[in-house]
């Protein structure tokens, strides 16, 4: 053991234990494990440049083989220790061990001899922004450590980390002290604009007393700027204990006996308790220090003299705005930070009963009464917290009442409730009796529990709103399964028409009973409202159920490691720039932790240098990482609270729950989190832009048509509405405008509302993992037959066999033997990925379901297993996310790689193609490969047990996981997680569902020679085919024969499948037997359909390829690696896959119901109202590049719409549709640099002039605030094209001199250009400034005269999407960027992007081209060109290659 870890351990009061090793240091820990205590290598190293541990041989065996359980190391002056991370590097694949920094203190039991009872009342959390800091759980972690029985927190003016401090002891076994530092105003003046301030220290004893904090912590950040006046406090001192820090104002007016002794008596008389801080601080300013040792001086000798300070006891509290004393530097840089001064000190740390006494040890003798008072002060802490018993309320409900009824609130519940059954149910559905049957259910769930009150609620908003004319969202969550919610009208979704469990919303565990105390027993409603009436609705709850009832929540924003750096660095002198240079590539959206900064380091010279040269900085930076730095509303979240208590008390937020005031608004101190914990009712208000959208066609349908819509009449069985979702005609189409479910829409093609509710569910991240999506396509196309699971016929009709929503995993177990209360308790554990808990209803599931299957004819030991299958497959659902993986250091067994060449490792396939490492610039032509064509081929397992050909889809990165080396008797080996499953005889297997030794793999057992009734013999001379045998060896009998004739006859006849003529047409057999060649089992295909089909229907018979045998071999040994990066290896689904499995996957069905009913209403409204449709989708583009995307798809959907520039007549600040022309006009609003200030002086004119008939006319009314920037921006616009009647917009040149003449004014340099005597010119201004303009590219071609050729092999922007690779096309466009690469030769090559209107190109001029181009970036850029080349795939994207006949024209 090092000198240096010795003092550490004593600093730090650590009880360390040696334990001896000829080669190993190893330091053990009571109650905590052993430690590796690493030294530096020869070159003063710990941690080397690969940012891993530099360690010796003897050092690798013991971490490899888990001797030691923890890595201790030093670290710039410091100790840390860390788990054992094992990793492979890259390149050689050796085994390395990658640091963590997790600080060596509080492990154990301290060895701190505790002289005096202590407890710490002084916990400045980092709720007290940047002053405070560490979170509530290090806090108690150290007071746990020190054998503390209790911990109080006294945050300056807020109650903030209350909750999260109570939690936090109450986990580590510690009573919490819940306490503030309050800012009291003495001799208060409301007209003065300084108040003279003091502090008080407040602590609660009793509900009473919180109650009163609260209304103290109320007065400070509610009613006052940051202070309560003392007449206010004196008032509220019930309950509370009153501790007189050093800067108060007794200390303030120590000399002025007469005044400290009344101030003390209004103390005693308002608090139930009063005693006088010693705090053992040393202040950095000597004068600061004695003043605080005077203050003490003070009260000891009136102590003797004065009744009053006699009656106030010292207590020793150790005001703590951080940890460790190391971490003294914190504060300072925290308030400059904050910009604020305040006393400096490095002892303002958490000290133990030791320290606290050390602090002063040298005045025993000297100021013995001193030291007394301390002693008597620590002493008192233990016993004052013994007597104090108060936890903040949790686990109990705070509904508020609905008092608006004449007589109860039941009746009123169910007046409403038969009120909608008439109007929803009655003459509307089939089986009413059922309904009737669902409606008692629910009944009795929420009327005896309380929970009428809440229902009116929610159903006294909706109603309001609708009474406004206010549009609501159908409904989203867990609620849309209540039937009485749609009764209520809270949602529109008809749960059983949907086959929506109310289980799911509510249960009677959930609403009573011990889960009733937990933070998700309320039922969660989530109502969605159109943006720009969310506040409206807001103001009605605060009107409606009283301001100071209903308020919003509060959020934190913290410090991540890129906003330390740079505020760190910018208060410690760090240039802006040099820090904005070294953060740059630091992503301040992800939670890095401080080791992430080293291993940035490990990779940038500079960011190394600078961590060097910055240790402090640096240091401080690991203690700040996510403290509080500032607050802000929560946009959505409002909470409203019961207007009485328990006893029937009147009360309101501000006696409820900490407050503040942001602005205006009344916002909770706690997280929404703790809000949920604490019991109260949370509801979010959340804007929908799309109902503003609804609202906005709606209006638009009325004002044109005059026709009234609703929405919930909107029939779900228009045909037209699905051929515009098959066609993929998606745009701006609600969830699925992305291009992703574009695509997925022409490959389901959809039809009916089902299919879209279930392509809704499945197209997510999770399903999308192991391609469920793709099976539901395939099963519903025919490509795949449904395989249902017994007794689950009905649940999974809609989805074809496939586990798609909660509602089906719990309709599920009930069908196993669940009860409906269970089946939620499981979904409950899947959403939290708890698998143990889950496991405890497998084994009722699996007998209940096993003997659901035998009582069908199964055998009872497949009954038994088919039930297991059935579990696990809906088990999946949980561990979606977290996929089947393999170590990222095993390799791939891929088609046609040779000996000898490189083989990578999956890991470094996927950082090949992903380039997330410097590896793929040493392998850049594979990347592109990998880029453009996939990762290439594998071997799968077919039904045979043969391993076939098959295609390596996708790889992906799951983090890093405990791994598993699985050894068979032959020796091979394979690396992987734990429920990574396996193909064997009995099934697949994880080592989690029991794959152990014993267990039989399947492994690769060598090649196998394909059928050779026919080949080609390539090679000698004596191996050329004899005459008649048109390339193929005389075999014993003559099967090619036939097969030639069908060839001869068949040569220059097109494909039969894709009816081309192609170069290379060949003959396929549809049985895969080439002996057959029977005319019945031949087909006529080109090459590309031959492979195509081969891989489809045929991938074991591959034309001409080898096969692969296997062999079942035994496992011998399964043991635990350590911790490596994991890789989820996808495959095609043609063959079955070795790797992953096709397991259910489910998510959230009344979410994929409720919305996606509002998507077909939006494909609804293009379809019966387009023009109403576009112009309000045009409106609500929220960014300008949106706007060509839509106007190609209205121009796709063959509807007669003209859009039109913006017009002075008929626009406005929105977008407007003329319903007699069919056109739409770009709004004024658009125009850039037409502010509002224009727009209402160009409103008014319209008002008072009325319509505008020429550019005369306009100029002689518009008002002289319309600048003279504004009317060329209108003019540019196209705002005058109707009042002029311009037909081209080179005219509107025309227009800007006649402005400008009458002006007096000359033609500016930009208009005197020849290219403004072009159309194209002014249309790409246009686009400038609205976002919107579309340039005849086709006629500019033809007016330039190019020739021929050129004009042939031209395709406009939707023919080029449509080209293939290889073909030879010309495109016109503008010049957007220019950029020269370089090949590894070093040979120079031009890249353009070319915008052809909504479509970017990217065009690739190889070196053999560029040399003889005398283009340069600045002739070519912004330029209109005309360029061929052939087309290609480059990163997945179709882009223009040059080749040798390309030409490059610039045309303007």
């Amino acid at each position: 053991m090092t000198e240096a870890l010795r003092r550490w351990a004593d600093d730090n009061y650590l009880a360390i234990e040696e334990k001896r090793d000829d080669e190993l240091n190893i330091i053990a820990i009571e109650g905590v494990g052993d430690f590796l205590y690493l030294h530096p290598d020869d070159k003063g190293k710990i941690i080397d440049q690969r940012f891993s541990f530099a360690v010796t041989g003897a050092e690798f065996d013991a971490l490899y083989d888990g001797v030691v359980k923890y890595i201790l190391f030093e670290f710039g002056g410091k100790f840390y220790y860390s788990n054992i991370k094992k990793d492979h590097l890259r390149l050689d694949k050796s085994v390395v061990f990658r640091p963590e920094f997790r600080d060596f203190k509080y492990l154990g039991t301290a060895t701190a001899e505790e002289l005096v009872p202590f407890v710490h009342l002084g916990v400045h959390s980092e709720y007290e922004f940047l002053n405070g800091s560490s979170n509530c759980e290090e806090w108690a972690a150290k007071a746990k450590f020190n054998g503390m029985k209790a911990l109080g927190i006294c945050d300056r003016n807020t109650l903030a980390g209350t909750l999260a401090f109570q939690t936090a002891c109450l986990n580590n076994g510690l009573k919490p002290i819940i306490g503030e530092t309050v800012t009291v105003a003495c001799n208060y003046d409301p007209a003065a604009d300084v108040q003279e301030t003091f502090a008080l220290k407040l602590y609660v004893t009793s509900p009473e007393g919180w109650r009163n904090l609260l209304l103290v912590n109320k007065a400070i950040n509610v009613d006052y700027q940051g202070f309560i006046p003392s007449e206010e406090l004196y008032k509220l001192g019930r309950g509370l204990i009153c501790v007189i820090p050093p800067d108060s104002e007794l200390n303030y007016f120590k000399s002025d006996a007469e005044r400290c002794k009344a101030l003390l008596e209004a103390y005693q008389a308002a608090f139930d308790q009063v005693y006088y801080q010693i705090d053992t601080v040393e202040f950095e300013s000597e004068a600061l220090f004695r003043a605080h040792l005077e203050a003490i001086d003070t009260y000891i000798c009136r102590c003797r003299k004065m009744k009053a300070y006699r009656q106030t006891l010292p207590i020793v509290i150790n005001d703590s705005y951080y940890l460790d004393r190391e971490e003294a530097p914190l504060k300072a840089l925290l308030n400059k930070v904050a910009g604020v001064v305040n006393a400096e000190s490095s002892t303002q740390y958490f000290k133990n009963s030791k320290e606290t006494i050390l602090a002063y040890e040298e005045w025993m003798d000297v100021a013995a009464p001193l030291y007394e008072k301390i002693i008597d002060g620590m002493a008192l802490t233990a016993t004052l917290t013994d007597t104090i018993e108060f936890n903040i309320p949790t686990g109990i409900r705070h509904l508020p009442k609905y008092k608006f009824v004449k007589t109860t609130v039941e009746d009123a519940f169910f007046e409403k409730l038969e009120q909608g059954v008439q109007e929803r149910l009655v003459g509307k559905v089939d089986d009413l009796d059922k309904y009737m049957n669902e409606l008692e259910k629910e009944c009795a769930i929420i009327v005896p529990n309380g929970l009428c009150d809440y229902f009116m609620i929610l159903w006294d908003i909706m109603n309001w709103c609708r009474e406004q004319g206010i549009m609501t969202g159908s409904g989203r969550g867990s609620v849309c399964g209540s039937l009485i919610a749609y009764c209520l009208y809270i949602t529109d979704v008809d749960p059983l028409k949907y086959d929506l469990m109310f289980e799911r919303f509510l249960n009677a565990t959930r609403v009573s009973g011990e889960r009733a105390k937990s933070s998700d027993s309320l039922p969660d409603v989530d109502a969605d409202f159109p943006v720009a009436f969310r506040d409206t609705v807001k103001a009605y709850m605060s009107k409606r159920y009283g301001a100071n009832h209903v308020c919003s929540v509060g959020t934190y924003t913290r410090m991540k490691l890129k906003t330390c750096l740079k505020d760190f660095g910018k208060v410690m002198g760090v240039p802006f720039a040099v820090m904005n240079k070294l953060t740059k590539d630091i992503d301040d959206q992800i939670e890095y932790t401080w080791g992430d900064l080293f291993n940035y380091a490990a990779t940038s010279r500079e960011l190394f240098r600078f961590v060097q040269d910055h240790p402090e900085l640096v240091h401080m930076t690991k203690y700040a990482l996510t403290q509080c730095k500032t607050s802000s509303i929560h946009p959505s979240a409002v909470i409203v609270v019961p207007q009485e208590d328990e006893d029937g008390n009147p009360i309101d937020l501000f006696g409820w729950m900490p407050m503040k005031k942001m602005g205006d608004v009344l916002v909770s101190e706690w997280e929404g989190k703790y809000v949920d914990k604490s019991g109260f009712l949370k509801e979010d208000i959340l804007g929908l832009n799309q109902l503003d959208k609804f609202s906005s066609i709606i209006k638009l349908i009325a004002k044109n048509r005059r026709e009234q819509i609703d929405v919930n009449t909107i029939p779900f069985n228009d045909e037209e509405v699905y051929r515009y979702f098959q066609r993929g005609w998606c745009e701006d189409v609600f969830q699925f405008g992305a291009m992703g479910l574009m695509n997925y829409c022409r490959e389901a093609k959809p039809q009916s509302l089902d299919d879209l509710i279930a392509m809704t569910a499945l197209f997510r991240p999770g399903p999308m993992d192991v391609k469920a999506h793709e099976t539901f396509v395939d099963i519903k196309n025919g490509r795949k037959k449904p395989k249902f699971d017994p007794g689950m016929e009905d649940i999974t009709r809609d989805t074809y066999s496939l586990y798609t929503y909660q509602e089906q995993i719990m309709k599920a177990m009930v069908v196993g033997g669940l009860t409906p209360i269970e089946s939620d308790e499981c979904r409950t554990y899947i959403k939290k990925k708890n698998h143990t808990a889950l496991a405890q209803f497998k084994e009722k599931f699996v007998n209940g379901y096993s003997n659901l299957i035998k009582s069908k004819g199964v055998a009872e030991k497949r009954a038994v297993e088919q039930a297991s299958e059935v579990w696990e497959k809906m088990l999946a659902f949980a561990s979606y996310g977290f996929n089947k993986c393999l170590a990222g250091s095993e390799r791939i067994r891929r088609v046609g790689i040779t000996r000898g060449s490189y083989a990578p490792t999956i890991e470094e396939m996927y950082e090949i193609k992903n380039r997330t490492s410097d590896l793929w610039l040493s392998h850049e032509s594979l990347s592109d490969k990998y880029i453009r064509s996939g990762y290439g081929m594998c071997w799968s397992l077919n039904d045979e047990g043969r391993l076939v050909r098959n295609k390596i889809v996708d790889i992906r990165f799951e983090g890093v996981r405990p791994v598993y080396e699985i050894t068979v008797r032959s020796g091979e080996k394979i690396r992987c997680t734990s429920n990574h499953r396996f193909p064997t005889p009995a099934g697949e297997m994880s080592i989690d569902s029991g794959l152990a030794v014993g267990a039989r793999l399947y492994i690769w057992a060598g090649y196998e020679e394909t059928n050779k009734d026919y080949s080609f013999q390539r090679g000698r001379s004596q191996n050329y085919p004899t005459k008649g045998q048109c390339g193929f060896q005389r075999q014993e009998y003559h099967p090619t024969v036939d097969f030639e004739n069908f060839k001869r006859q068949h040569a220059g006849c097109p494909c039969d499948k894709c009816g081309k003529v192609g170069k290379r047409m060949e003959a396929h057999h549809m049985d895969g037997n080439r002996a057959n060649n029977d005319v019945s089992n031949l087909m006529w295909l080109c090459n590309s359909c031959h492979k195509k089909i081969h891989f489809e229907t045929l991938p074991r018979h591959r034309m001409g390829e080898k096969g692969l045998l296997t062999r079942l071999e035994e496992i011998v040994n399964i043991q635990c690696v350590g911790e490596e990066k994991v890789y989820d290896v996808e495959v095609s689904g043609n063959v079955s896959h070795t790797f992953l499995t096709d397991g259910g996957v489910v998510t959230c069905n009344s979410h994929a119901v409720a919305y996606t009913m509002m998507s077909y209403w939006s494909q609804w409204f293009k379809v019966n109202y387009p023009l109403e449709f576009w112009t309000t989708s045009l409106q609500y583009a929220s960014k300008e590049a949106d706007i060509p995307y839509r106007l190609v798809e209205m121009k796709k959907t063959g509807v007669d719409i003209e859009v039109r520039p913006p017009d002075i007549n008929f626009s406005g600040d929105t977008f407007t549709c003329d319903p007699e022309t069919n056109r739409i006009f770009f709004s004024l609003g658009k125009v850039k640099g037409v502010g509002d200030r224009a727009l209402a002086l160009l409103k008014q004119m319209k008002a008072e002039h009325g319509e505008v008939f020429s550019f005369e006319d306009f100029i002689t009314s518009v008002p002289t605030g319309v600048n003279r920037t504004v009317v060329l921006r209108l003019i540019t616009a196209g705002a005058f094209d109707l009042v002029e009647g311009v037909r081209n917009p080179r005219q509107r040149l025309d227009i800007v001199k006649q402005y400008l003449e009458r002006r007096g004014e000359e033609l500016p340099e930009e208009f005197a250009t020849p290219d403004a005597h072009t159309n194209a010119w002014w249309v790409f201004k246009q686009r400038e400034i609205t976002g919107y303009g579309e340039v005849d590219y086709t006629r500019m071609l033809n007016e330039y005269g190019l020739g021929k050729r050129m004009v042939r092999l031209y395709v406009t922007a939707p023919e080029f999407e449509k080209k293939n690779e290889g073909d030879e096309v010309c495109i016109v466009g503008r010049v957007n960027n220019v950029f020269e690469r370089q090949t590894k030769r070093g040979d120079t090559y031009g890249v353009l992007q070319v915008e052809i209107n909504s479509l970017i190109v990217q065009v690739t001029l190889w070196a053999d081209f560029w040399k003889y181009q005398p283009e340069t970036e600045a002739t070519l850029l912004n330029r209109v060109v005309a360029v061929s080349g052939r087309v290609n795939y480059f990163a997945g994207k179709k882009v223009i290659q040059s080749c040798p006949s390309t030409r490059l024209e610039i045309l303007q």
